[in-house]
């Protein structure tokens, strides 16, 4: 394993967080409810009744959750199954010790996650500025002078941390079953379970994204790296 993400997979990550954004969202056209795919394709008209707040506001939605398994899943977890099943893993751990290849396992994975919600949020609210620029170009400006840091932080810091958890959820699996297609429909279903019940609270997330990479560097010594 040479801790290298796989650069098409990240790209397709990407993608799929940026595509969530635009999945989402409310807008109305003749009491109909439409997301701002739908409104750009169809009635780009009602852009100007909006600015840039209002789809940085809508950006998180279910798709968004919805997709996080396979978005965490694809840039690392498919070559960290592959190494683990060709036991050819064992090179590289011996050549730099099992914690240190532990953690390194973990921090890519970590990562590359965090890159792909990066560059994919950064890039829809750039859009949103955009769109918000042409079509509404008054109020965009005067929201863009009243926006500071904090206003982006509380929202995007909210829906890191829910990634961190899944990111780790899916390591865990992975790891655990050495298959990045079961790893991906558990994880995937039980996203929809918390995301369904509306059962995700912030200590939860926390506690479980703990356990999750604890418990991946645990299995990962225990059945991997024992010798």
């Amino acid at each position: 394993m040479n801790f290298q993400i796989d650069k098409k997979a990240m790209l397709l990550s990407v993608l799929l967080m940026y595509g969530s954004f635009f999945a989402t969202g409310t807008y109305l056209l003749e009491h109909e409810t439409m997301n701002l795919f739908q409104v750009i394709m169809t009635c780009p008209y009602l852009l100007k009744n909006y600015t840039a707040l209002h789809y940085i506001d809508h950006q998180y939605g279910i798709w968004f959750y919805l997709l996080l398994p396979v978005a965490c899943g694809l840039p690392f977890i498919g070559i960290l199954c592959d190494e683990l099943n060709t036991n050819y893993y064992r090179l590289i751990s011996a050549r730099i010790g099992n914690i240190k290849f532990i953690v390194c396992t973990l921090l890519v994975q970590f990562i590359s996650t965090i890159s792909s919600f990066f560059v994919a949020t950064v890039f829809f609210k750039l859009t949103a500025l955009i769109i918000g620029i042409l079509k509404n170009k008054e109020g965009t400006f005067d929201e863009i002078q009243q926006m500071n840091l904090s206003y982006f932080l509380v929202e995007d810091g909210r829906c890191l941390l829910y990634l961190v958890m899944i990111s780790g959820l899916i390591i865990f699996m992975a790891i655990l079953t050495a298959d990045f297609y079961f790893s991906v429909i558990v994880v995937f279903f039980i996203n929809f379970l918390i995301q369904d019940h509306e059962i995700s609270i912030l200590a939860l997330e926390i506690v479980t994204a703990c356990f999750a990479y604890i418990g991946s560097a645990y299995i990962f010594r225990r059945r991997w790296l024992a010798c």
